[in-house]
């Protein structure tokens, strides 16, 4: 090949690549532009109507969605093929759900009623639940609909099965987060809506990233000790944990552990600083199932426990760890945020902050 061609060939390369890197990004900007869009049409919607403060007390905020400009902007933020549309609600398991919430803690009840401006049911969430904000002060809570067909030990059992690859095997997951007096939909709904109020909490009181992935952590930083590396710009687990846990890819299909690995994850959860296997997955998740797992088996007194079983004899049964010494300090954390939380005042009027 003379030296003519290799010219014209490294050219047509660079060219080609340089095409496709710019197209790559020309995408990206113009996706985030939708997305921006999206939001402000939203935002706009939401200002328009109730000043994008919450207005009734918590429990009246339930409804189908038929919020379309909030549909619109999730959709989009989203990319998803299958489009998620507006749910049926359920009185009677709202209504069940609505005595649970009576009894949570005053501080998680004080926020809810503060910075949840709505929960609405969808439907093809392709998640239990999310949370979409405009300002990280207040958040829409969407919950997909099927939850309300789920009791809460086949919800969390369905959610270990996405990393689990149990078919051909003899072995199946048996795992338990609620006692059978408890095993109803309100109370899957109550875990469900308590996590994602976690991750309105993390970012609202700095405690996490913010939606928009900015790492503006106001709070102490020890709560990350020895499970996230903190720095200006992100938050990135720690390297043992990773090279432990792994990438964990929930509801994707895209991870299957074998029944070997699974054990020994869940084994490993007992030592570590995750209360969950879940909440191994990023820096996010940590703190919302952190703090479901406090409030759950802390405040509530309620059951963890993950269970397998080889052709129906028990094998394997780890409880959630957080009842540990090694979680005292991040128990501390949890108890002085539910203070903190409780010395707002309960509004009774619209807020206005």
């Amino acid at each position: 090949m003379t030296s003519r061609n290799l010219l014209l060939l490294f050219l047509s390369v660079w060219f080609v690549a340089t095409a496709i890197y710019g197209g790559r990004i020309l995408y990206r900007k113009w996706g985030s532009h939708r997305v921006i869009k999206a939001e402000y049409a939203w935002v706009e919607q939401e200002q328009t109507s109730v000043g994008n403060v919450p207005v009734g007390s918590f429990i009246d905020r339930y409804a189908a969605c038929d919020n379309a400009p909030a549909l619109h902007y999730l959709n989009t933020k989203r990319d998803r093929e299958k489009t998620t549309v507006a749910g049926r609600t359920d009185a009677q398991i709202w209504s069940e759900f609505a005595k649970l919430y009576a009894q949570w803690p005053s501080g998680l009840r004080t926020f809810a009623e503060r910075h949840v401006s709505h929960i609405y049911m969808v439907r093809d969430l392709n998640a239990s639940g999310y949370v979409i904000t405009p300002d990280d002060e207040h958040f829409t809570i969407l919950i997909d609909e099927k939850v309300l067909r789920m009791r809460p030990n086949d919800w969390f059992t369905d959610r270990e099965r996405t990393i689990f690859a149990s078919e051909g095997t003899s072995f199946t997951l048996d795992h338990v987060i609620e006692h059978e007096a408890n095993n109803r939909p309100a109370y899957t709904l109550e875990a469900i809506i308590i996590h994602e109020l976690a991750h309105c909490i993390g970012a609202q009181r700095g405690m996490t990233r913010t939606f928009r992935n900015r790492v503006l952590l106001q709070a102490d930083k020890d709560f990350y000790a020895d499970a996230f590396e903190v720095s200006a710009i992100r938050l990135e687990r720690a390297e043992r944990h990773t090279e432990l846990f792994g990438q964990l890819r929930y509801y994707t299909g895209t991870t299957q552990l074998s029944p070997t690995e699974y054990m020994g994850k869940i084994e490993a959860l007992s030592a570590s600083p995750f209360p969950t296997l879940y909440s191994t997955v990023n820096d996010l998740e940590y703190f919302a199932d952190y703090f479901f797992a406090y409030i759950h088996c802390v405040v509530q007194q309620r059951p963890l426990t993950y269970t397998m079983k080889e052709n129906g004899n028990t094998v394997l049964s780890v409880e959630c760890s957080i009842h540990l010494p090694h979680h005292e300090k991040r128990r501390a954390m949890m108890n002085r945020l539910l203070t903190d939380l409780s010395s707002q005042t309960m509004p009774t009027e619209p807020v206005t902050e």
